[in-house]
């Protein structure tokens, strides 16, 4: 399940306003599955407080205190989680308008744990033994059924307490470590721990003393409650979930505390590890896009995210624009990453935050004088055939030059792409029985058609490729439909004018229809852009020029060339992109670093040779 978000929140952040339900209702709205993890604290102690019971707490051996909870306060318990916490869903469920679906997580074992051990404290000095106390961790929990539950509703809460097979009873469990290991289990995105302070203070009598960065082998000192969120996140780190944050106060868009994948990260490759520990799969970009935008608002820089959900850097202010337009999304898929001292792997490392990162640290290290602007776009959407970014790009930000960040190897530099056109076949037709003569499918049809597409391009296009990438097929009453959708990767070298006879195909019930259409692209090498490339790897590389490469994929270079002329375009980044979209992608430092000293010097040729010293 793409774009799951876990978050767990206490009841007092519940009880706060309707402020974080309004977010988490945005962020289903916006194509996100909801998980959310109740907390109780609050809830309980108001129940405990209206039945005039005192809470009790046991004090542990080793200095922390838990809630104890006998037998007999357990319907105390239960009471408060679904009456209060119940009631306080039900009410911003239908003052927000959208719909939820809550329980206690134990009810019908959707989410079964394991007894703990009896538990030894401290009282006056002396050491006893509680055996009575319901409480146990995390043993398993029907996945099937919460991944059809977050299908069907805008927004799932559950809460402990869980449920113990063997006893056959409920037991308590901490809500930070119940939203882990279903994070764990579910494959989240994203986990978010909401909580009722600005992440984590380094002084807790200093709200604006936010703790931003934890990495794997720090070590880490906190007291009170924030001890079991901390070890909650950290679990969830060791088990292979990467975009996990501490939020607070009460909201998921207020300060946090970042926790990064990764031991022995160099500080030149911190941005690009926080980047692909961060889920950005096409349409869930808002994260990333949102995380590097206030971290990068500086005096010199100006960060924005407009209207299409793109981040938008820039420095400078002069006539003469150079772009460079990298993008945020990825493919979907599991995206663990990891990082050391001479790697970042992990879904996007490759394709292509490697680019996007390098984009964004030539942007903060150089100068831009007065007659040029450096523009530096993530955009969204690359991944998926809207190329809703590029599109906003294209129609928005014109630029003098453009260099595009993907993967092209340190030593070569893409001077053009492939186009992409993409076509939809329906065949529609009578039913009629396999056994009569001459008698053809609807599936048959539009393998046929898919034929006579093929026969088309290769008369307009012979280094053209195709795949068959999607087939449907359906019975209605009288009739059956087949679907199939093919796509056709145009060389540059393409002749013009072959949309008319693919679409001329229609007819006797088939029916053709153009999904999108790129054309290819090639770029000169005699442009201003390569001049100053060239002379970047003559400086850096001592005479060493790079290797020009038309790429076979289609990146958003084809979609601004559709209409920006005589516009120089490069595309160059560290990566092998035989690894894009694969789940090995990895970039290693020196590549990332010397590939960057080249965007550099790039740059600053660029702006040389554009308006400054000739």
């Amino acid at each position: 399940m793409d774009n799951l978000y876990v978050i767990k929140a206490g009841s007092s952040t519940l009880y706060s306003g309707s402020g974080f339900f309004r977010e988490v209702m945005e962020i289903s709205r916006a194509g996100g599955k909801v998980l959310v993890i109740c907390g109780g604290a609050e809830a309980i102690e108001r129940e405990y407080r209206h039945q005039e019971i005192e809470v009790a707490y046991l004090p542990l051996a080793n200095g922390d205190r838990v809630r104890y909870c006998s037998p007999e306060h357990m319907d105390v318990i239960l009471k408060a989680y679904r009456e209060r916490i119940g009631n306080l869903i039900s009410l911003a469920a239908q003052t927000l308008d959208f719909s939820a679906y809550y329980q206690v997580a134990g009810d019908n074992q959707l989410v079964t744990g394991k007894m703990g051990k009896p538990l030894k404290i401290t009282e006056g000095g002396r050491s006893r033994i509680v055996r009575d106390s319901l409480y146990g961790g995390f043993n398993d929990a029907k996945t099937a059924v919460l991944r059809a539950l977050l299908e069907s509703y805008d927004i799932v809460f559950l809460s402990p307490p869980i449920w113990e097979s063997h006893a056959r009873q409920y037991i308590n469990i901490d809500a930070d470590m119940l939203a882990a290991h279903l994070a764990v289990a579910l494959n989240a995105n994203h986990l978010r721990f909401v909580t009722g302070t600005a992440g984590i203070l380094r002084d807790i009598n200093d709200s604006a003393s936010t703790l931003l960065d934890v990495y794997a082998d720090d070590e880490l000192v906190v007291s009170g409650r924030m001890k079991q969120k901390v070890r909650a996140c950290q679990l969830a780190l060791q088990q292979g979930v990467c975009d996990i944050a501490i939020n607070g106060p009460h909201s998921l868009s207020a300060a946090a505390t970042w926790f990064w994948r990764g031991t022995g990260v160099s500080e030149p490759m911190r941005l690009l590890n926080m980047m692909v520990n961060i889920s950005s799969i096409s349409g869930d970009e808002s994260v990333l896009a949102n995380f590097l935008s206030q971290r990068l608002a500086g005096s010199d820089i100006d960060a924005q995210i407009d209207p299409a959900g793109n981040l938008v850097l820039s420095k400078g202010n002069g006539p003469n624009t150079l772009l460079m337009l990298g993008h945020l999304d990825t493919v979907p898929g599991l995206w663990r990453s990891d990082a050391g001292e001479d790697f970042v792997s992990g879904r996007g490392s490759v394709d292509a935050k490697g680019c996007l990162a390098n984009f964004i640290d030539v942007l903060q290290q150089v100068e831009v004088p007065p007659h040029a602007r450096l523009l530096v776009v993530g955009a969204t959407e690359e991944e998926v055939s809207s190329s809703k970014g590029a599109y906003y790009v294209r129609d928005n930000y014109p630029a003098n030059a453009v260099i595009i960040g993907e993967p092209s190897g340190v030593m070569h530099v893409a001077i053009g792409y492939y186009g992409l056109l993409k076509i939809k076949v329906t065949v529609r037709k009578g039913m009629e029985h396999t056994a009569a003569r001459d008698a053809k499918t609807s599936i048959e049809h539009v393998y046929e058609a898919a034929g006579a597409l093929r026969a088309v391009m290769n008369d307009f296009d012979s280094n053209n490729i195709s795949n068959i990438i999607g087939i449907t097929h359906r019975h209605a009453l009288s009739c059956e439909e087949s679907q199939l959708v093919i796509n056709f990767r145009v060389s540059p070298e393409a002749r013009p004018g072959y949309i008319e006879p693919l679409l001329a195909l229609s007819g006797d019930g088939l029916t053709v229809e153009i999904e999108r259409s790129t054309p290819g692209y090639k770029s000169s090498r005699t442009n201003p852009l390569y001049r100053a490339l060239n002379q970047a790897f003559s400086r850096v590389l001592t005479d060493t020029p790079p290797r020009p490469v038309v790429k076979k994929g289609t990146c958003d270079m084809n979609t601004l060339a559709t209409s920006w002329r005589n516009v120089p375009f490069i595309a160059y980044g560290p990566g092998d992109s035989a690894l894009d979209h694969t789940d090995k992608e990895i970039n290693y430092t020196d590549d990332v670093l010397l590939s960057r000293r080249i965007l550099q010097e790039t740059v600053i040729n660029w702006m040389r040779l554009n308006g400054g010293e000739k």
